[in-house]
């Protein structure tokens, strides 16, 4: 990493080098280069000599922010919250017995219709097996399936919100350091001059300047606070809604006795002879 960064800087100076030389030059090449970065640099300083500018661009960013949010929740989360509400009303009107078959019924029936929660509830299904009783207990916590980092379109839009919040504090300072050079820019040329009023005209642009770059400095950082502030309620909503799942699959489907719990998927292939425990387990639905 520090390699790159290494050869960035490099680059950088050779290309600053470069352009030095080529402006600073007589021939045709410098008076090239001259003509291509005087409008561009005209352009530069008028910009952030505008006020107008400033609040036109900062609106713009609060804007995209808050259409960021709307589309993440839209989107993304909404329809994630919605589908684990509905399985999770499914299941809670299914009255049945923990351990018991109609509880698996039930179970395979709504999970494995839920396009978000099938493969997760076949991967876990595993974990379920049937002591001598006919009771189906587990020998894993159904947090180890259930949960936003598994469910992976809802920690990617998680991941991706923060990565916005992030992108806002970059761009807020990227504003912040070019509002800085035309400052700089500014105020020499108000301390070079020899003329009063065309002084004045410039501490009046170095106004303008750093008006532009604090306003979108400020709306940067604010708005990489508010993408925050809604993932985090976005996901702690999506994480209740896992948890109360995560609590009907603990109560519908009891955890096996830490004896054999330890064996895990022994069971499934021969008969574990542990005192004061059923010696005889078989795989939920075989």
């Amino acid at each position: 990493m520090m390699k790159r960064y290494l050869l960035l800087l490099g680059g950088l100076i050779a290309l600053a080098a470069l352009l030095h030389a080529l402006v600073g030059s007589t021939g045709a090449s410098g008076a090239g280069i001259k003509q291509w970065i005087l409008p561009v640099a005209s352009l530069y300083l008028d910009t952030f000599n505008n006020p107008a500018t400033a609040l036109v661009l900062s609106f713009a960013m609060g804007l995209s922010g808050l259409a960021i949010i709307v589309f993440f929740w839209v989107k993304r989360f909404n329809p994630i919250n919605a589908e684990l509400r509905w399985v999770l009303r499914k299941l809670n009107m299914a009255k049945v017995k923990p351990g018991s078959a109609q509880a698996m019924a039930v179970a395979d029936e709504v999970l494995g219709a839920s396009d978000l929660l099938a493969r997760h509830w076949r991967a876990f299904r595993r974990e379920i097996a049937m002591d001598a009783d006919g009771a189906h207990v587990r020998f894993a916590e159904p947090s180890e399936r259930f949960s936003l980092a598994n469910i992976r379109i809802a920690a990617r839009s998680a991941s991706a919100l923060r990565a916005f919040a992030g992108d806002f504090v970059g761009i807020g300072l990227v504003f912040t350091f070019l509002g800085l050079v035309a400052g700089l820019y500014f105020a020499g040329r108000s301390m070079l001059s020899a003329d009063l009023g065309a002084a004045r005209e410039a501490l009046i642009q170095l106004l303008h300047a750093s008006t532009f770059k604090f306003l979108t400095s400020i709306m940067g950082i604010g708005m990489s606070l508010i993408l925050t502030w809604a993932n985090r309620i976005f996901v702690s909503h999506t994480e209740q809604e896992i948890d109360e799942l995560n609590l009907w699959i603990e109560d519908k489907f009891p955890g096996a006795p830490h004896t054999y719990a330890l064996q895990g998927h022994q069971s499934a292939a021969a008969p574990v002879d542990l005192p004061g425990v059923p010696a005889v387990l078989s795989v939920a639905g075989e």
